[in-house]
């Protein structure tokens, strides 16, 4: 997405062709893959299936871009990843539970399955780039199918987390709870990841309940001024003993996320706080590393340096550009309204 964003098509086509020829037939991604041995998963913590979404959406994207440019090129290059994007779409459509949510998975942190927000939002946002692939195609029926799921899990995703069955709308408190676990209880931990639900367009930057999360966001997870934490009471990079840099590689729970705040960073824009929205681009630029080195996951907020044992982070580095780019409004992440 970010090559598409700053104008590389060339090579994110490759990026896109590569994904699509390590696919799994039913529609899915594995975690890993081995560098050595094509196609050769490597078991990590599975299932992490917000792949799938992102893979409709960042097609839909490159799609658009070639072909304002040059149709015939995006015709030949939907015609080679059309069985792929079925069958992401297909699996996504057909799996939507009775609660209106799509397959519970591992999601962006790798920690437990659960309904995660994040993974919910590359669902719904995924099947309605899918219908736009479809129609594109001319199948009628996958567009009408896809755009159908798409309302159900988004649905879903805006229900009260008090009704039955649950959403993750947490009305009582004003933001979107962070997921519903398997055994229908609700994890109520504020995330910074559930801001993607503004980043492609689920809700309007001006919707009440967008500015309502977006300020429960901030006052529970900033640091270091510009810098949003994951979540609530993250321990990773502190004192887990399983951060890639040792325990207390960072100097305090809640280290903060450059890609978290880039989300930040997007919102604000469409909201016309640019002063806010320049102000945290700024800070990322601040906390890379020597030479601009894109940063790694996490920047330890004590000292303002990132945490070298994760550096360097293309996906940080990515959203880093289509924010800047966001904010010069030459780049525009959000799929069209439906």
């Amino acid at each position: 997405m970010g090559m598409d964003a700053t104008n590389h098509l060339s090579e994110a086509e490759k990026y896109w062709y590569w994904m699509a020829s390590v696919q799994n037939t039913d529609g899915t991604w594995h975690t890993n893959y081995n560098v050595w041995k094509a196609n050769e998963w490597i078991p990590f913590v599975e299932p992490e299936h917000d792949a799938i979404g992102l893979f409709l959406i960042g097609v839909y994207q490159h799609y658009s871009l070639l072909k304002s440019s040059d149709p015939l090129a995006a015709k030949t290059f939907l015609n080679n990843i059309w069985t792929q994007v079925v069958r992401a779409g297909d699996f996504i459509y057909n799996n939507i539970g009775t609660s209106g949510f799509g397959p519970a998975d591992a999601s962006i942190w790798e920690e437990q399955v659960e309904y995660n927000i994040f993974t919910q939002v590359t669902y719904s946002a995924g099947l309605n780039a899918g219908r736009l692939l479809a129609e594109e195609k001319g199948d009628n029926t996958r567009a009408n199918n896809y755009f159908m799921g798409a309302q159900i899990i988004k649905d879903a995703i805006l229900r009260s987390f008090l009704s039955s069955p649950r959403g993750l709308w947490n009305e009582s408190n004003r933001y979107f709870n962070r997921a519903i676990n398997t055994d229908g209880t609700v994890r109520t931990t504020v995330d910074a990841s559930s801001d993607l639900i503004w980043v492609f367009g689920l809700l309007s930057p001006t919707d009440t309940r967008i500015r309502d999360h977006r300020i429960k966001v901030l006052s529970r997870l900033t640091h270091d001024g510009y810098g949003i934490a994951r979540y609530e009471n993250d321990e990773f990079y502190y004192s887990s003993p399983y951060s890639p840099g040792g325990q207390y590689e960072a100097g305090a729970a809640e280290p903060v996320w450059p890609q978290m705040a880039m989300y930040a960073a997007m919102v604000e824009h469409w909201r016309g706080d640019d002063t806010t929205a320049l102000a945290r681009l700024k800070w990322y630029v601040s906390r890379t590393a020597r030479g601009y080195v894109t940063p790694g996951e996490a920047v330890d907020w004590t000292n303002g340096q990132p945490l070298i044992s994760t550096a360097v982070e293309p996906v940080t580095g990515s959203w880093f550009q289509m924010a800047v780019l966001t904010y010069l409004n030459r780049f525009d992440p959000r799929l069209p309204d439906f």
